[in-house]
């Protein structure tokens, strides 16, 4: 099952998970600055344009967040966010290693629209041995010795955003 389709059939289990919900709603509807020290979400990591939070498990999936750190307008948001997705299931059908879930979230607050991803906790939850690529532009890091992909460039437009992000595939917070 690729990451998208895997993050359709997990969808449901997440929405009702009450601790997990309550960790995505922390990481969405909190300033970044104040999640530094948060106990419902930990920073992974970031590198010269995404962040990275680790927000629970679900099942035996540990989820984090995969974010732009530069404000960026919503077609940029939207455009990225799919090219990203299209990236990771491109590279699986290709059969290499990429998270195992990846898809959209799409955070409501009065009439702002924030969209950002969630897939696989590489570290999953601090027990593998996960070391990133180097920042000089690797595609790739390791996972507990084994070559994983999750670096995609998603500036060249592969999809307009309705493939993976149409209203039904997503997973959408309101506040």
């Amino acid at each position: 099952m690729n990451p998208f389709e895997y993050f359709q059939k997990l969808k449901p289990l997440m929405m009702k998970d009450e601790v997990f919900m309550d960790s995505l709603r922390t990481y969405a509807f909190t300033e970044r600055a104040r999640l530094i020290g948060n106990d419902k979400v930990k920073l992974l990591g970031a590198g010269t344009y995404n962040i990275h939070y680790r927000i629970g498990k679900v099942g035996n999936v540990w989820l984090a967040t995969r974010e732009y750190l530069s404000p960026i307008d919503l077609a940029d948001q939207l455009q990225h966010c799919e090219n990203y997705i299209d990236a990771v299931v491109r590279a699986y059908e290709e059969e290499k290693r990429v998270p195992i879930v990846c898809g959209g979230i799409r955070a409501e607050y009065k009439c702002v629209r924030r969209y950002f991803l969630l897939l696989e906790d590489l570290t999953q939850g601090g027990t593998a041995n996960f070391q990133p690529a180097p920042k000089s532009g690797g595609i790739s890091g390791l996972l507990n010795s084994e070559n994983v992909f999750y670096d995609f460039d998603t500036e060249v437009p592969f999809h307009p955003p309705t493939k993976y992000l149409a209203e039904k595939k997503l997973l959408i917070l309101n506040r």
